[in-house]
């Protein structure tokens, strides 16, 4: 029930990674493969790291057209790949979940040099109208530790500072 990701996402990117054939995305929390599916349509290799059975099996069930999409099951702290084989390593809607010293080594410790890391996270406009306002009123009563938005920050700026400066 998740929306999809953006093609807009690898517009952007194809100017600093080289999105095709020569491109291996590690999508690490890749669920059901919503975010997956825009990397393999766009040429890439796609390797999608899931503990959950359940949503691995339906990501190998969406994707089992496309030889480009291999899944493993593994956690993001415990990625079975070699050091520097990712030119993108990305969580979509996901590194919330993860422990995030664990993971920010086994990102950087995959990635390749002059490789990109992309966090990605959702988000929907709130007050645009009645409904979105009075919607997102009841997310915020009802869903318990809904303002993950401090911990995006957090983990975008850790990230960007692990892996700049000696992530290994």
């Amino acid at each position: 029930y998740r929306p999809k990701y953006p093609d807009r996402i690898i517009d952007v990117l194809r100017m600093d990674v080289p999105i095709g054939p020569n491109c291996r995305v590690v999508d690490v929390g890749s669920g059901t493969g919503c975010a997956s599916e825009l990397w393999i349509k766009h040429g890439c290799e796609v390797i999608g790291i899931e503990p959950d059975h359940s949503m691995r099996s339906i990501a190998e069930e969406r994707l089992h057209q496309y030889p480009l999409f291999r899944s493993v099951p593994a956690t993001a702290d415990a990625i079975p790949l070699s050091n520097d084989s990712a030119n993108v390593v990305m969580a979509a809607t996901a590194y919330q979940w993860f422990d995030s010293q664990r993971t920010r080594n086994e990102f950087c410790r995959i990635v390749k040099p002059g490789g990109t890391i992309l966090l990605l996270w959702n988000s929907r406009r709130k007050r645009t109208s009645p409904f979105a306002v009075e919607y997102e009123s009841l997310v915020e009563e009802f869903t318990v530790d809904y303002d993950i938005r401090p911990r995006i920050d957090a983990a975008s700026n850790e990230m960007r500072a692990k892996c700049l400066y000696g992530a290994r």
